[in-house]
């Protein structure tokens, strides 16, 4: 980690970003069981938008704010929301910080690029809101310690979007792994998707096209510097490195906070990363195309995730094999499916939160408890997807300290732990 880095952010600490201190915000209201949660929605593209359409039909919550940086997509978030309320209550704002500084909001949630994860949700949990956050958790290791250091320095509930923790397939694959109905589990392999996709069929489209209502310099925010190209902003930044990390950031954040879940290795992580792979070959998109990530921990288990597998996680244990996916729950024996004989801490472990992710994380701001995906889980899982990054840039292998987070006695490959950002915005930490 670059020293200069730290300076800046210890002489920022408690700036929510680029330096701005958040004087003046107004006081986040006390929040009774009986309480109507006033939300708002920073991102309204095709995931936030799917978000707005799930809570407009909860009776518990209520869209008070939208904020895009696309004058087209806040437009058609706001006449979703007045439509189904009947008025014209709900503020659009084309600038977080604005939202923020109106106040009046309980929750933030968050569906921006993996480049904005983590300044956007370090100021929401500033401004003392609770946060329902996407995956993976952040764009770095760095940038996700920032956050959930940020979690904690705040008291705030953050939720991670990854909806297979509440999906009984998952619950139920999880109990069986943890009752040791595998025996001791020696690999897991989690399959993911490899490639990328033109989602909005303006990849052959040319450069110096109009935004058409994109503020782009505020969608690049502390991304390095390309030019507009609209197969490169909407849902396709996430085949793009300096906006997403493809496929296997997506995939491992996923699948690999599931193995990890399972097998209580949610505050830890491996010992050594190995990955190998290629690069996409195309003048928009650079993240990797086929890959095989291997992570190590000090037990000598071992997680793999490629592209090359069926999408899913198959547990591998010395009495059977264990596969899950969201259609299906599979063994190398029909008797391991048996839940006769499972352990009650497993099954209450697993399954305790419920199977509505949106119902648990707002019984979590009501109550103050943890809800079923909390940011340090999150953080791990990211991490193994972060460090096969690393690897594959670096081609070799990574060795990690994960009670530090920081890599072993390689200092170049530990620069590329945290992101350089534009000026003048900057983490905070």
């Amino acid at each position: 980690m670059r020293s200069d880095s730290l300076t800046r952010r210890q002489l920022l600490r408690g700036a929510t970003y680029a330096g701005l201190a958040w004087a003046g915000i107004p006081p986040v209201r006390a929040v009774s069981a009986l309480d109507r949660l006033q939300v708002a929605l920073i991102g309204v593209g095709e995931r936030g938008m799917t978000h707005l359409n799930t809570l407009l039909e909860r009776p518990d919550v209520r869209i008070v704010a939208i904020a895009d940086v696309d004058e087209r997509h806040r437009q058609t978030a706001k006449l979703r929301v007045d439509q189904q309320y009947g008025d014209q209550a709900a503020k659009i704002y084309g600038d977080f910080r604005e939202l923020l500084a109106a106040g009046g909001v309980d929750v933030a949630v968050i569906a921006v690029p993996n480049h904005w994860h983590a300044l956007i949700g370090i100021a929401c949990l500033e401004a003392g809101l609770d946060v329902y956050g996407e995956t993976p958790l952040a764009h770095s290791v760095v940038e996700g310690r920032a956050l959930c250091h940020a979690v904690a320095r705040n008291g705030r509930v953050w939720q991670t979007g990854n909806h297979l923790r509440s999906h009984p397939l998952f619950q139920r694959a999880c109990s069986l792994v943890a009752s040791g109905r595998l025996g001791v589990t020696r690999t897991v392999e989690i399959g993911t998707y490899g490639g990328y996709l033109d989602l909005t069929g303006d990849s052959k489209r040319g450069f110096f096209l109009d935004a058409l209502g994109l503020d782009y310099e505020m969608w690049l925010g502390p991304a390095a510097w390309v030019p507009y190209h609209p197969g490169r902003v909407h849902q396709n930044w996430r085949w793009h490195r300096s906006f997403g990390g493809g496929h296997l950031l997506s995939w491992i954040s996923l699948y690999g906070d599931i193995a990890l879940w399972s097998l209580g290795l949610e505050s830890g992580g491996p010992r050594q990363i190995q990955a190998s792979g290629t690069f996409a070959d195309h003048p928009l998109y650079n993240v990797p195309t086929n890959y095989t990530v291997e992570a190590t921990f000090a037990n000598d288990m071992v997680l793999r995730a490629s592209s090359s597998l069926a999408p899913g996680i198959r547990w591998h244990g010395d009495d059977g094999w264990l596969y899950v996916s969201p259609t299906q729950l599979r063994a190398s024996s029909p008797s391991l499916l048996q839940t006769e004989g499972v352990d009650d801490w497993a099954v209450a472990r697993f399954s305790a939160h419920g199977r509505d992710h949106w119902e648990d994380f707002f019984a979590a701001v009501r109550t103050r408890r943890s809800p079923i995906s909390t940011c340090e889980s999150a953080q791990r899982a990211s991490s193994i997807g972060h460090l096969g990054m690393l690897s594959l840039l670096g081609g070799r292998e990574v060795s990690w300290i994960p009670e530090k987070e920081q890599v072993k006695e390689d200092p170049n490959l530990a620069e590329w732990l945290e992101p350089a950002y534009r000026y003048p915005w900057m983490l905070t930490d």
